[in-house]
């Protein structure tokens, strides 16, 4: 993309800055593509409002320099190393959406037509961005619902697995409840037939001590 950016303007050398907004209290820029220029200057940070990248992107407005300090990035050429001699720094937005900025240097004054291209150009990459992030966050949504519905699909399987081991228990403990009840009522049971029994034979020396009572007196 930035290849192609510097073809269309016919400039030297290009950066693209995104604006980084994962921690919405402390959203900066950063340098995710270069073409030319220092590389130690696209490793860096750049705040909200800070130099002219931030500056452009926080008042969403194209800024120029015609007259570049010495101590600004040079431009890798087939001709060695060079300082631009202009360079436009172009927000990338879209209606009141600002993503980046785009920073074009050349070794020559760009003209008005390129600057318009390139703020039409803007609008575009913004669009695409856009897209591509809304699509990113959407997929990354569905991921995140996927990945709840497979939770709460094992949550409800192991409360599953975990009432179906209690209505067990409970049941075995029914069970032996119910043997209880019959042993104790057995032997219950069995008592009564004891107690008759023993009646039976307390009756039975009742009568054998009076038979042989009466013989003794005979």
């Amino acid at each position: 993309m930035i290849h192609g950016i510097i073809e269309y303007t016919e400039a030297n050398a290009a950066i693209l800055y995104l604006v980084n907004d994962e921690n919405a209290g402390n959203k900066y820029l950063e340098a995710i593509a270069h073409f030319g220029g220092n590389k130690e200057k696209t490793d860096k940070k750049i705040e909200i409002g800070e130099g002219q990248v931030g500056t452009c992107f926080k008042e969403k407005k194209i800024i120029e320099l015609n007259e570049v300090s010495d101590n600004y990035y040079k431009i890798s050429s087939g001709l060695g190393n060079d300082m631009p001699k202009h360079i436009a720094f172009v927000p990338l937005k879209h209606d009141e959406l600002v993503l980046g900025v785009l920073e074009i240097a050349s070794f020559l004054q760009m003209k008005g037509y390129k600057i318009m291209l390139l703020e039409k150009l803007a609008e575009n990459i913004t669009s695409t961005l856009a897209t591509e992030r809304a699509n990113a966050r959407l997929k990354k949504m569905i991921e995140k619902s996927e990945m709840q519905a497979r939770e709460m699909a094992l949550q409800e399987e192991e409360m599953r697995k975990n009432m179906e081991e209690m209505m067990s228990t409970q049941e075995e403990a029914a069970r032996r409840e119910d043997e209880l009840i019959q042993m104790a009522e057995e032997s219950a049971s069995r008592e009564e037939e004891l107690n008759a029994r023993i009646s039976e034979l307390e009756n039975e020396i009742s009568e054998l001590q009076e038979k042989t009572n009466k013989s003794i007196k005979n």
